[in-house]
């Protein structure tokens, strides 16, 4: 049977399979969603029987990209929605905004942005999008993004209607923006997003805890905190009891501002030595008195040059290993075997981390340097993996 005679259920399957699943990633890229929309039309343009099949599966037409340069495609855009027979969207805005298109732009958003499920928005200023956006009604809305591409917003200006606007909010991205507090002197903050939060992605500067996580502490299970993150300022530590994962990329300020009681995996991703150690110490000042019995998992990133801004290996980690004293697998990402034999040799106190069963290293390098390093006591009970990324 030749390809074009496929039955429409299995072509549709097949397409489907090419696409980036959005449900998978909750805060879709352009050109995720771009590439979504563009493989379902070409793929319609092949012949009669490809055409049929998928102008019949309305799930291959929910990917939105909207484009400010692009303002011929809106009758595409508009055609693509109507074969979705009333599915949930994915919005992608990226530029949407200029003076001569700002009226066409806003009444395709005020007509279809009720269906959306997941919008993600790219732009000088996310304001302008997000002001239509939440002038409308949004019931469907799980996820929410936005990127900031140069300057700076803050995006405290939306807190008033933030909760009746996104009800149904659950995942959150923000990258490049700046969130003040929205009245420094009122007693009771007003907050920027809506409780009932299970996921947080943030690269914001200044923090204002009170208005961004305590709305969600409840609720909130895993958080992503960029290295612009800062907690200086921002109040009391906020208690995050829900909180699975917590991923943190070159950011050594973050004991300040949360405690974590029941997290199982830490992600430090792209940390310097120097980063390190700067939160050792700081654990030493927060977290060391209120250890994490809960985590069992830790990823540790180093970037190729991860001597960069410090020299030496990781020496003095009492600090690392009293706060999380209960874990039990470690993935050390580095290509240096200095940092592995460091760690071996802390290891050869048997109080730090008794239940730990198992590392996973790089290169068989960093291998040998922590099986030399190791006690004899303890190569018996901590398997070693290679995982050659």
């Amino acid at each position: 049977m030749g390809v074009s005679l496929l039955p429409s259920n299995i072509l549709c399957k097949i397409i489907i399979s090419a696409q980036v699943c959005i449900h998978d990633l909750h805060f879709p890229e352009y050109i995720q969603v771009e590439d979504n929309a563009r493989i379902t039309t070409v793929v319609s343009q092949v012949c009669q029987h490809w055409r049929t099949a998928t102008f019949a599966f309305p799930e291959l037409w929910v990917h939105i990209p909207c484009h400010s340069q692009q303002l011929a495609r809106l009758p595409q855009l508009i055609a693509h929605i109507e074969r979705s027979q009333g599915r949930a969207l994915t919005f992608s805005f990226y530029h949407p905004w200029t003076r001569e298109t700002d009226e066409e732009w806003i009444t395709f958003v005020r007509k279809y942005i009720d269906r959306a499920e997941h919008i993600t928005i790219l732009d000088r200023d996310p304001r302008t999008v997000l002001s239509v956006v939440m002038a409308n009604r949004t019931p469907n809305l799980r996820s929410l993004a936005f990127r900031l591409l140069g300057g700076t917003a803050n995006l405290a200006i939306l807190s008033s209607e933030c909760t009746n606007a996104f009800e149904r909010l659950r995942y959150v991205h923000a990258y490049g923006l700046v969130i003040y507090k929205t009245d420094p002197d009122s007693s009771t903050p007003k907050p920027i997003f809506p409780p009932g939060l299970v996921e947080m992605s943030l690269d914001v500067q200044e923090i204002p805890t009170q208005t961004v996580l305590a709305p969600s502490a409840e609720t909130l299970t895993s958080l992503t905190l960029g290295s612009r993150v800062s907690f200086k300022g921002s109040g009391p530590p906020v208690v995050l009891i829900s909180l699975q994962k917590l991923v943190v990329s070159d950011n050594t300020d973050f004991p300040r501002g949360l405690r974590v009681p029941n997290i199982v995996r830490l992600e430090l991703r792209n940390f310097y030595t120097r980063s390190v150690h700067q939160l050792i110490r700081t654990l030493r000042n927060t977290w060391a008195d209120m250890p994490v019995p809960a985590l069992q998992d830790i990823l540790i990133g180093l970037p190729e040059d991860c001597w960069r801004n410090g020299n030496g290996p990781m020496n003095d980690m009492s600090s690392l290993f009293a706060s999380f004293p209960c874990v039990r697998r470690v993935h050390v990402d580095t290509r240096w075997p200095l940092v592995l034999g460091g760690w071996g040799r802390a290891l050869r106190n048997e109080s730090y981390w008794p239940e730990l069963r198992h590392v996973a290293v790089r290169n068989e390098e960093t291998y040998e340097a922590l099986r030399w390093a190791l006690p004899d006591s303890r190569r018996d009970v901590i398997k070693v993996d290679v995982l050659h990324t």
